[in-house]
């Protein structure tokens, strides 16, 4: 399990609080899913995607941390086809560098 820092620990709480409040009436709980499925996906299309590493060593470095310290995020199948998009714009990049080295070198 997750060692949450305080401010996110106060807002599960608050979520638990709304969850049960809403208990038994599906039309609540409803808006309530639906609202924080709208907070994750302005966090994964904003600040998640703007914090994604922009080098494949910084790409790497950022997965064996996450790996060390088991803070994979949950990632919806959607979301990981971005990731990959990323990444393989990533990696298109890099290509085009090396090929500019290589053209400014004479090669």
């Amino acid at each position: 399990m997750n060692s949450y820092p305080p401010d996110l620990l106060a807002l599960k709480k608050e979520i638990a609080r709304l969850t049960k409040e809403r208990n038994g009436d599906l039309q609540r709980l409803i808006e309530l899913l639906n609202l924080l499925e709208e907070c994750y996906i302005m966090i994964r299309d904003g600040a998640y995607m703007q914090a994604l590493p922009q080098t494949r060593k910084d790409l790497y470095q950022t997965l064996v941390e996450m790996e060390e310290q088991g803070t994979w995020p949950i990632l919806p199948r959607n979301h990981i086809q971005t990731l990959l998009a990323h990444l393989r714009q990533l990696s298109l990049e890099s290509e085009d560098q090396g090929a500019q080295h290589v053209s400014e070198d004479g090669g």
